[in-house]
């Protein structure tokens, strides 16, 4: 059994988000280092759910600054479930600085964001 840890980060921790990084937060064998959100509230009532679901309060980024979540050198993966304009440009930017991208969907909205998706992937 492998037993390494996955650190995933998390934007846009409001509604299906934040219900999302809760069941991320619950399983075994995965921690949640960071939150982001544009809305302060929001990224604390983020924080308060990982400590409620046992793992370590997760640094807050409350500006929406995912930019600077992402380019944390202690994650793994970032679950985006943010607005949907938002999806591919948040994705591209992950996997430029060097993580996996977990995208609600739509990954895009356009036939150029698709494109941009695969042109970064490959």
């Amino acid at each position: 059994m492998d037993n390494r840890i996955v650190r995933i980060g998390a934007v846009g921790v409001r509604g299906r988000g934040g219900g999302l990084m809760r069941i991320l937060a619950s399983m075994e064998g995965v921690e949640i280092p960071a939150v982001c959100d544009i809305n302060a509230g929001i990224v604390e009532a983020a924080q308060n759910g990982v400590i409620a679901a046992g793992g370590e309060k997760p640094d807050g980024y409350a500006d929406g600054d995912y930019k600077s979540l992402m380019d944390r050198d202690d994650l793994d993966a970032i679950l985006i479930a943010t607005p949907w304009e938002l999806h591919t440009p948040m994705a591209v930017y992950c996997m430029q600085a060097g993580k996996y991208a977990a995208v609600e969907v739509p990954i895009a909205i356009t036939m150029d964001q698709c494109w941009d998706l695969v042109n970064t992937h490959e």
